[in-house]
């Protein structure tokens, strides 16, 4: 995770017994998404503290699953964008520009028809 993609792409599980990314079908409440505090995500590595900020959360079919990493121009990243934005259960108001690094959570829902995505900016890097 020390060179980031323009989309850094985390899968996990969602474990029954609470493990994992279990927690990631919380973000699909209303309850949840609203808090101010819940839409930012804490990550620290080896070499690094990162705090991102959500701006989309949803659930698709497994079939319908597109997740670049990179992008060859400004107007593919936007249209990626836009896409999530639209496919998100809550408008989160937050502005994005091509130099962005985006953060995306994904894993299974609570039977396996379904994902749940979460998308997120970057808003903060500090080494260690």
């Amino acid at each position: 995770m020390d060179d980031l993609d323009q989309n850094t792409i985390i899968y996990g599980h969602n474990r029954r017994n609470g493990t994992m990314f279990s927690g990631l079908n919380t973000t699909l409440e209303e309850s949840w998404y609203k808090q101010l505090e819940n839409q930012f995500i804490n990550l620290d590595t080896l070499s690094k503290t990162t705090i991102w900020q959500i701006f989309s959360i949803y659930q698709i079919t497994t079939k319908n699953v597109s997740n670049p990493i990179t992008f060859s121009s400004d107007t593919e990243f936007f249209n990626f964008v836009n896409e999530i934005k639209q496919k998100s259960i809550y408008n989160f108001p937050i502005k994005l520009n091509s130099t962005d690094k985006l953060l995306t959570l994904y894993t299974c829902g609570n039977n396996t028809s379904y994902r749940v995505i979460v998308h997120a900016k970057l808003i903060y890097e500090k080494p260690h």
